[in-house]
């Protein structure tokens, strides 16, 4: 009953909250499922239309697949190598895509926070971005 009580409450609770925002005109919400209706401009770039992260993704993907995302010097057996490693857009979309997946595959829900442990490496923007795909939230943690 108390299980039952507190799950019905919290979705009252966010009903409610909900409702208030869009009918407030807030311009922000706190909760990882409000949702906010974009605000969009009658002119300039304010009036183009809204694209999610996923999207804006995809079309730089689409447009720029083979060309360089990132590139990092990487260590090997201890020791930050001379040579570069480089990922193209369709890489980085693709290892995106396989930490998306086993997001996935873990059953992490949506909304639910990926702690990210480390530093800005290519791993650490696939994990972010992976995370987004899986309808999750990435959240470094820098040590």
């Amino acid at each position: 009953f108390c299980q039952s009580f507190v799950v019905r409450f919290a979705f009252l609770a966010s009903t409610f909250i909900y409702q208030t925002l869009s009918m407030s005109g807030i311009h922000w919400v706190t909760e990882p499922n409000a949702y906010l209706e974009p605000k969009i401009g009658k002119t300039g770039y304010a009036a183009q239309p809204p694209k999610t992260v996923i999207q804006t993704f995809q079309d730089t993907v689409r447009k720029h697949g083979n060309e360089n995302a990132m590139a990092a010097k990487l260590k090997v057996n201890g020791k930050v190598s001379d040579d570069w490693k480089f990922w193209s857009w369709r890489q980085y979309w693709d290892e995106s895509m396989m930490f998306a997946k086993t997001l996935v595959k873990l059953k992490v829900a949506n909304f639910r926070i990926v702690n990210i442990l480390g530093f800005n490496s290519p791993e650490w923007f696939i994990a972010t971005s992976g995370s987004i795909l899986a309808g999750c939230i990435g959240a470094g943690i820098y040590m």
